[in-house]
């Protein structure tokens, strides 16, 4: 995971840049770029980093992410079998807000756009409804050139304007200052943790691999994410927990243990406290 500053080139075709991506998985490092980004999740699941938030992904979710927040999207494991793995598809798109134009954003009827343009650094989620409005609107985009594109462009962000769906990620004023040597450093602790959730993860092994003594390891990571590691890591686990919940049979104290919970007690404590709901309760309302 080296890459963590991401640079789009301009087309002199095209105001913004699109792409419909399909690939075994997702494995983007914690990276940022000036542009804002609108993802569409077609196919696969995993998790996903944006700014605070750590949440698992599944299809038909759309998010927005702010110019600027680090974010990342990580495939699930069972898009790294060897024999048939699962597909991951996306359909994405980035665009920078001043190709808009003073005066343009100024005209009463795009008022909207301002307003959703100071949102985007919390990062907004909402769910596709039954008609698969925001896929058929990323997948026009990703297919169409000039004008009709442009139009479907803010066609989409008013759709996502007045959702009532959408769901914030992050709390209100939150400022990224992102620095290469920190998204990198932070970069590391991600990838340790994602592949290590499941053992015992010892405070002095995480610290040694920023290259720091455990207590100074605690301030820096608290300092560049606003939680503590604890926090982060339960996140990390109970995430995955909900992923095994909805695509799996598996007994909700099974789970408990397979995503590096030793005492059943503790999982229960942590799992209501980050979802608001009990294990149990989770699956039974997803699915149906």
């Amino acid at each position: 995971m080296h890459v963590v500053f991401e640079k789009f080139e301009a087309n002199p075709d095209h105001s913004f840049y699109v792409n419909d991506l399909t690939i075994d998985h997702f494995l983007s490092p914690l990276h940022f770029h000036p542009e804002i980004e609108i993802t569409y999740m077609i196919r696969g699941s995993g998790l996903r980093f944006a700014g605070e938030s750590v949440q698992t992904y599944r299809p038909g979710e759309i998010i927005i992410i702010g110019e600027n927040v680090p974010h990342a999207f990580i495939s699930g494991k069972e898009h790294y079998r060897e024999k048939d793995p699962a597909i991951s598809r996306s359909v994405y798109l980035l665009f920078r807000k001043e190709m808009f134009g003073k005066k343009f954003l100024e005209m009463p009827e795009n008022s909207f756009l301002p307003q959703l343009f100071s949102e985007v650094t919390r990062c907004i989620k909402v769910r596709d409804d039954k008609d698969k409005k925001f896929f058929k609107l990323m997948t026009g985009i990703a297919s169409q050139k000039g004008f009709p594109r442009l139009g479907l462009l803010l066609r989409l962000l008013y759709e996502l304007f007045i959702s009532e769906e959408k769901e914030y990620l992050n709390v209100p004023d939150l400022s990224y200052k992102s620095n290469l040597k920190d998204v990198e450093r932070i970069n590391k602790v991600y990838e340790y943790v994602f592949a290590n959730y499941q053992k015992d993860i010892r405070l002095e092994t995480i610290a040694e691999i920023t290259c720091l003594v455990p207590q100074s390891f605690c301030r820096y990571f608290k300092q560049h994410t606003n939680k503590t590691f604890s926090s982060f890591l339960s996140e990390i686990r109970i995430s995955q927990a909900c992923k095994m919940l909805l695509e799996s049979r598996k007994s909700v104290k099974d789970i408990a243990y397979e995503v590096g919970y030793n005492h059943f007690s503790t999982f229960n404590k942590q799992f209501r406290k980050i979802m608001g709901t009990t294990a149990l309760q989770y699956r039974k309302i997803h699915e149906l």
